[in-house]
């Protein structure tokens, strides 16, 4: 039974054990005695308490009735109430909610959040204990008014603040209800008044605005004897004016308009903005400007006293200076004949009038912003909403940038609650009347990825299912730009295609800009200014002017970024100058090849650490560097990039695509040898390493094993001691692992350690140092695994190789670790994490901190191992190691367990699960999975348990270490339950997939 006790003192008296009311107070005094306990939560004397309330009567009998009032409550509130022969107190331990209690707290803060103040007008019902009549107790009168006061004023500020906040995010209707009911309390404050009948204006309600005015009059004249003050009469006036000013039709549009929720909120809180005069939608063709829009001059046709108002003028024609007066005047439906200049006579017009006028398609009239500056000047309550493939530049905008609907990627299980998919099937079931969306999602998403979320691209590709399925128009798409075109007779000239929409911003360019966008389709994914210049002779005053022009954009990392489409549209026109398509390419791929030579040669010589990031901001121009290297057969190019490019695959666990990359590369250098190339052999053996490499991480050790053994004979002929020193690494790590030889891995290290000593290079020598130390550790030969990486670290201090130098410590780290030396292990881990931040190395700090989390785990420090596992998860997320970041959840989430925090490890563990799904990952979806089943179990759900460890123990993908510790928990559980149970939880079990259970549970 709930025996929670709710005291909801703010209006009428509310008081309620659990779901029940509270009733049977012996007197309004007894009553009134509980609340005044509540409120101040302090004992109190109870001669003082007798005083309060029974002041009128002798001491003894004011004591006698304190006595029975005490007996009253706690036959009804019992356990809330604290009592000893000379006090009484509210018990503040007992379970209860206390309306003004909370009220305060809500209202604490020096800057209150939006949502504590909703929450405080929302518990302020009334008066603090209305209704509540006690007599003969002028102190406690006195009391209730002082706080009463108090309270009244919070809530006034708390509604005051409301009102501003809602009106400054254009959000009326809130604001209109918050300030009726500042009204109710202070009837005389003619300013909210004012704000009521502004707000009631600013939502089409003129009338109730007007009579607002003549409320505030009466009600001024009877309580303070005084009028209006001018301000609030010429605001009167002004509203009464507006009343013959009907609103003008805006363009009916034939299709809905669909999702930009975010967007249209932005908008309209900027356009709410007293500061915001001109606001530009601003875009590339075809993302939906011109809908946008429109869609925020309907919601506000009601805002602006005299009018919203929509400019077309993609049929006006420059100089803006001459018709964009006629073409502003003829929408407001203003004569200008007669004398006087066109112009002036528009500005007068507009000079006493609050409207929105939305000017849309202004990039071709950039020669009108002056215009645009001199009629803000001389109107001050008009706005200007500018849609623009451009920039205007001018000191009054305010810049809002238009982006594409927001599509699914290939992963996404429910792509049907994006915009972009939902825009395209509205528009297909208008062609398609039985349009089956789910039959054909793959290909809709396709499509809608593929044009970025456009929906002018969307809706072209929706109205071409008269004619053909979506996977032909995806295919289509896919294989040219101008499939997209649209089949109605009535669509504009420059929206019937793509290929059209982006022609018009083409023409809109100058010859050197035409140019420079043409050439910048050679990059992919990005790029920075320093290659555009080197490859394209693009100069950053040229970026900056395409990036104003919507053709270009900024990334969140500073590169510039241009939207797929466009790249294919500026590659169409590129490759109508064959002689320019060809060298331009051969310049990105010149670039990007010497690029990757000069960082494998640092990474070589030990100068710099392998340069993740580098290769992950530029990836997919290497990846199309390699690819033309491939395709034209340039094996000294491959050469140079696949060294680079393998180990990032490595790093990041792309192993199919790195195998893919090596076996490309491989063939054309055997090619090459068979060609009698001269160098082809020592890069053949670079490759087929590479390879070894890639196809060990897939598990496929014989061909791994074969391809080790054929670039350690290459490296052999021609000499390469570096190669085959790195060869007899590799295939020591696949003893190590295939196998469980160690002491033929040994012995492979010891001859790799050899080479690389014999070529000099000491960075390596401590790479193999470290190798041989944790084959050692597992050997069980700790004093020798330590005294390895101890030769290890002292190379690594004597050269200065940072990098290794962290990663020997981390190695000591692991030795006293796996000897339950944890405190040396600690004092490791603290000491790489020093090198590890000094470096600058987030993955290397995100690691070692992961380690040290858990060590401290098993030495019970829960809550400093869950500080550290935090910022190791942090980390992780900063540098996107996904995979990192469910495992750090899972251990947060073990932490969180063990300090009996249940809620928050079922946090970790769903948000574990939620991006296990999204990688997706099984293995790391089994791994929380097992967690979940230990909380489930913990929380007395056995069956549900049990099946989730069934599940996790019996898929192959479940690593041994879970796998063991999830038998005994299966083991334990099962002494628990009846068989049957335990029958039915593996039978359900049984065929279920771990990806879709772990999105159930997230």
């Amino acid at each position: 039974m709930d025996k929670t006790l709710h005291l909801r003192l703010l209006g009428n008296i509310e008081i309620a054990l659990g779901d029940e009311p509270v009733t049977g107070f012996v007197s309004a005094k007894a009553q009134a005695l509980l609340c005044y306990l509540a409120v101040t939560g302090r004992p109190h004397p109870r001669p003082a308490l007798a005083g309060l309330l029974w002041g009128e009567k002798p001491e003894e009998a004011a004591l006698v009735n304190l006595r029975q009032a005490v007996s009253n409550l706690r036959r009804l509130v019992g356990e809330h109430l604290l009592t000893t022969r000379q006090t009484v107190a509210f018990n503040r331990d007992s379970p209860h909610r206390l309306d003004v209690e909370e009220f305060e707290q809500l209202l604490s803060g020096k800057h209150t959040p939006f949502r504590n103040l909703r929450r405080a007008v929302e518990l302020y019902r009334g008066d603090f204990l209305s209704g509540l009549y006690v007599r003969g107790a002028p102190g406690f009168e006195e009391w209730v008014l002082i706080n009463r006061a108090r309270f009244q004023t919070l809530a006034a500020e708390a509604l005051h603040h409301l009102i501003a906040r809602h009106t400054r995010r254009g959000e009326y209707r809130p604001a209109i209800r918050y300030a009726e009911r500042l009204l109710e309390m202070n009837p005389w404050r003619e300013d909210i008044h004012r704000q009521l009948m502004w707000l009631l204006a600013h939502t089409g309600q003129r009338e109730a605005a007007l009579t607002r005015y003549e409320q505030c009059r009466r009600t001024l004249a009877a309580g303070l004897g005084v009028k209006p003050t001018a301000e609030t009469t010429s605001l009167y006036e002004r509203i009464r004016a507006s009343r013959g000013t009907p609103p003008l039709p805006l363009p009916p549009q034939p299709t809905p308009f669909v999702g930009r929720k975010g967007e249209l909120r932005g908008i309209i809180r900027r356009l709410a903005n007293h500061d915001c005069r001109l606001l530009t939608l601003w875009g590339p063709g075809g993302v939906g400007k011109t809908r946008l829009a429109l869609e925020v001059a309907a919601r506000l046709r009601n805002a602006f006293l005299h009018g919203v108002y929509f400019i077309p003028l993609a049929t006006v024609s420059p100089p803006a200076s001459l018709r964009l007066p006629y073409a502003i005047a003829e929408a407001l439906h203003i004569p200008l004949q007669g004398t006087g200049e066109p112009t002036a006579r528009l500005f007068d017009f507009l000079r006493e009038k609050e409207s929105l006028l939305v000017l849309d398609n202004f990039e071709h009239l950039l020669d009108g912003v002056p215009l645009l500056a001199k009629l803000l000047e001389t109107a001050p309550e008009v706005k200007l909403l500018v849609t623009s493939r451009e920039q205007l530049r001018s000191r009054w905008e305010w810049l809002f940038e238009v982006r594409g609907l927001p599509v699914p990627d290939e992963t996404t299980r429910q792509p049907g609650r994006f915009d972009g998919v939902r825009l395209f099937i509205r528009q297909a079931r208008r062609v398609r009347p039985g349009f089956a969306p789910e039959k054909e999602m793959a290909a809709v998403t396709h499509i809608c990825r593929t044009v970025e979320g456009l929906p002018l691209g969307i809706e072209l590709a929706a109205a071409l299912l008269g004619e053909h399925t979506a996977d032909e128009i995806a295919t289509g798409i896919d294989r040219a730009l101008a499939f997209l075109h649209s089949p109605m007779q009535d669509t504009p000239a420059r929206h019937r295609s793509l290929q059209a929409a982006f022609d018009y911003s083409w023409r809109l360019l100058s010859p050197d800009e035409q140019t420079a966008f043409r050439r910048l389709s050679v990059f992919r994914g990005g790029f920075e200014e320093e290659a555009a210049q080197e490859i394209t002779a693009a100069t950053p005053a040229r970026l900056k002017a395409l990036k104003a022009k919507s053709l270009l954009r900024r990334g969140p990392d500073g590169r510039y970024e241009m939207l797929e489409v466009l790249r294919q549209y500026a590659e169409e026109r590129l490759l109508e100058a064959k002689e320019e398509w060809e060298e331009t390419r051969a310049r990105h791929g010149e670039y990007y090849a010497t690029m990757l030579r000069r960082l494998w040669s640092d990474v070589r010589q030990g100068k710099r650490a392998f340069p993740l990031a580098a290769i992950e901001r530029e990836l997919e121009n290497i990846q199309a560097a390699y690819r033309r290297a491939v395709e034209r057969d340039d094996w000294q190019a491959l050469g140079a990039m696949l060294p680079v490019l393998s180990d990032f695959y490595k790093r990041r666990s792309r192993f199919r695509e790195g195998a893919q990359a090596a076996t490309e590369a491989v063939a054309v250098l055997r090619r090459a040898v068979e060609r009698g190339e001269d160098g082809a052999r020592a890069t053949l053996c670079i490759c087929l390493t590479r390879r070894g490499i890639m196809l060990y991480a897939l598990g496929q050790h014989n061909e791994a094993r074969a391809t080790f053994e054929e670039s350690l004979r290459l490296a052999e002929e021609t000499g390469d001691k570096w190669e085959q020193a790195l060869v007899l690494n590799n295939l020591a790590i696949l003893f190590n692992e295939e196998d469980g030889n160690y002491r033929v891995a040994c012995r492979l290290f010891e001859k790799s350690l050899g080479l690389f000593s014999a070529v000099g290079d000491r960075r390596m020598e401590a790479v193999l140092l470290n190798n041989l130390a944790l084959t050692h550790r597992i050997l069980g030969e700790h004093d020798k695994a330590r005294r390895l990486t101890r030769e290890s670290l002292r190379i690594c201090r004597e050269r200065g190789f940072k990098t290794e130098e962290a990663r020997a410590v981390l190695s000591l780290g692991l030795v006293a670790h796996g000897q339950e030396e944890y405190e040396e292990a600690i004092r490791r881990y603290r000491e790489g994490l020093a090198l590890f931040r000094e470096l600058g190395d987030r993955w290397g700090e995100a690691m070692t901190l992961g380690n040290l989390g858990v060590v401290l785990m098993e030495k019970k420090d829960y809550e400093e191992a869950r500080r550290v596992l935090s910022e190791s998860l942090t980390l992780r997320r900063e540098v996107g190691n996904r995979l990192g970041i469910v495992i750090a959840l899972n251990n947060l989430a073990r932490a969180a367990r063990e300090m009996g925090d249940e809620e928050t490890a079922a946090s970790h563990l769903s948000a574990a699960l939620s991006l296990a799904s999204e990688i997706p990952s099984v293995p790391m979806a089994l791994d929380s999975l097992a967690d979940v089943a230990l909380l489930r179990a913990q929380r007395g759900d056995m069956a549900r348990a049990l099946e989730l460890a069934y599940l996790v123990i019996h898929h192959p993908a479940t690593d041994t270490v879970t796998q063991r510790s999830v038998a005994q928990f299966i083991a334990r559980l099962e002494r628990q339950v009846p068989p049957e149970v335990a029958d039915q939880a593996q039978e359900r079990a049984e065929g279920q997939e771990v990806l879709a259970v772990a999105e159930e549970m997230t």
